[in-house]
């Protein structure tokens, strides 16, 4: 099997961006890569990934990647950004996630797990890492 890093960027993409729970907070602003210059708040974006490990067994290959996910918002409390964070964590955490072309084996938060206030002292940023493995 070839590197499945894409299927798990597609399979995260395609859960976050089909919750209903998580687009009543974003809408349909939910990006699997760079947002749009100009985006409107809030918004969430599937960032960088590292392929952690990569096992290959008789019968199989299988592959961990740590996906960061980050979330944007701007209010005047952190009430909004907490809730968004809430929900990815709900639709990622130890869900089964549909892998095409693959088997999903498991997805957990592991790392950061963040909420801070960017530079600009308006926008709030939170960020998961989740490791998705896949066979």
């Amino acid at each position: 099997m070839a590197d499945s890093s894409l299927k798990s960027r597609t399979a995260i993409y395609t859960e976050l961006s089909g919750d209903a729970g998580l687009t009543a907070l974003v809408g349909s602003r939910i990006y699997a890569g760079i947002a749009r210059q100009n985006t409107s708040y809030p918004y969430v974006v599937i960032g960088e990934r590292t392929t952690d490990q990569r096992f290959k067994t008789k019968d199989a290959v299988i592959q961990s990647h740590k996906l960061r996910i980050y979330a944007y918002s701007r209010t005047d409390s952190p009430l909004e950004i907490e809730n968004i964070k809430a929900a990815i964590f709900d639709v990622l955490e130890k869900q089964a996630l549909t892998v095409a072309g693959g088997r999903f084996v498991d997805s957990i938060q592991d790392g950061l797990d963040d909420v801070a206030i960017m530079e600009d002292g308006r926008t709030y940023r939170a960020i998961l890492d989740f490791l998705v493995t896949i066979q």
